[in-house]
């Protein structure tokens, strides 16, 4: 994530620039898959027994939510973004400032800004399983319109954990605009 980041740190208004990035993306969802395969091994879905549920659910290392974030955010390729977002929305705690549930609202509601409807007719199969990695062909698809991305997000919390969260974002060359989430499962404007 580092290199992607040096590597496009001057270009700020130029959302192309993670296009050449695949690769890099491509790695950071890799080793999420194997961090998440590994932690589904140790951690078999079920109630926390006792004394684990009395433990915070926030850890202070930064793990994997600000890497998958991050991919989802910058990269345009529909099935790595929509991968790295479904597996944040696998966990359930926060990695320092990372909210898992916050990160994954938030660019679910980025990919649909930018994409709209752009893969309706292409047919993007989006029901492959979180533990394969891309195939070629998932590569294949066009990306988004250089117009439709997004080259700036910023995010206002609310005072309660059921309020809405407001997205401000900007496209290139346009005003900023705000859109409301809701990470209790309303419907999202």
């Amino acid at each position: 994530m580092a290199a992607i980041m040096a590597d496009t740190c001057l270009r700020l208004d130029d959302e192309s620039v993670f296009d050449s990035h695949t690769q890099g993306f491509i790695s950071i969802l890799s080793k999420a898959i194997v961090m998440w395969k590994a932690g589904r091994s140790e951690h078999p879905a079920g109630p926390l027994p006792w004394p684990r549920i009395y433990m915070s659910r926030s850890i202070v290392d930064i793990g994997w939510i600000a890497p998958l974030y991050y991919t989802a955010l910058k990269c345009r390729v529909h099935r790595i973004r929509l991968q790295a977002i479904r597996l944040i929305e696998t966990t359930s705690y926060r990695e320092g400032m990372w909210d898992s549930k916050i990160a994954s609202c938030v660019a679910r509601r980025v990919m649909e800004i930018e994409e709209g409807g752009f893969y309706n007719d292409l047919g993007p199969g989006d029901d492959f399983s979180l533990s394969s990695s891309p195939e070629i062909d998932d590569l294949s698809l066009p990306t988004s319109p250089q117009l439709d991305r997004i080259c700036e997000v910023r995010i206002a919390l609310s005072d309660g954990p059921t309020d809405p969260i407001l997205i401000h974002y900007r496209q290139a060359q346009t005003a900023w605009e705000d859109s409301l989430i809701f990470t209790s499962g309303k419907d999202n404007a």
